[in-house]
């Protein structure tokens, strides 16, 4: 792994994964040492974003006319909704990291944004199981859980897809259960800020 000359963490993974997890509990836990970026969506926010603070709910519309004002950094297409990042969004403060939630297929446009920290989640087949029963806990329909299916099997391909420049810039990371995020992937990120 070549070393993290930036302040920006982009966490990765197929839905269910933990993404939104992880960077919850960085932000809760180490609110001086973390901060997630802002994303612009055209998708509906879901029951539980309702109050949240890092999405960024917009038009069609409005979110053509950011892009053509070119003030994305990076931006892309995912379930039929635009997703963006704003360039001042990821601009990470000199203390501060900045954490942001891409799917696997941007990793390669990632690297225009400098060298950041890759973290990858995923998961092996057989604890496919897992991340169904956390897509159910949120609320998700079984129609709208086989339809993200799809997506999560290409999110788990791009991963694959994409080992090298994650293990250039980070780790892949294999969500086993529930632990593995507080037992495997804090303590292996936690190491690696505290060498910058």
């Amino acid at each position: 792994m070549q070393p993290n000359n930036s302040k920006l963490i982009i966490i990765t993974g197929p839905s269910g994964s933990g993404k939104t997890y992880l960077a919850n509990y960085l932000i809760a836990n180490y609110p001086t040492l973390f901060m997630q970026a802002k994303v612009h969506t055209t998708r509906k926010p879901r029951i539980d974003e309702l109050k949240t603070t890092d999405r960024i709910f917009v038009t069609s519309s409005q979110f053509t006319q950011i892009k053509r004002n070119d003030e994305f950094l990076l931006d892309g297409k995912f379930d039929n909704q635009l997703y963006g990042w704003h360039r001042d969004s990821l601009r990470p403060t000199r203390n501060t990291y900045t954490i942001t939630n891409i799917w696997p297929e941007l990793l390669p446009d990632s690297l225009t944004l400098g060298r950041p920290l890759i973290l990858a989640l995923t998961v092996s087949q057989g604890s496919m199981q897992l991340l169904i029963d956390r897509m159910t806990t949120r609320g998700a329909s079984p129609k709208n859980i086989q339809r993200r299916l799809k997506y999560i099997h290409q999110d788990i391909a791009d991963i694959d897809k994409y080992r090298d420049i994650i293990n250039q810039r980070g780790k892949i990371f294999i969500i086993n259960d529930d632990t593995t995020i507080k037992t495997q992937v804090l303590p292996w990120l936690l190491k690696q800020i505290s060498k910058d």
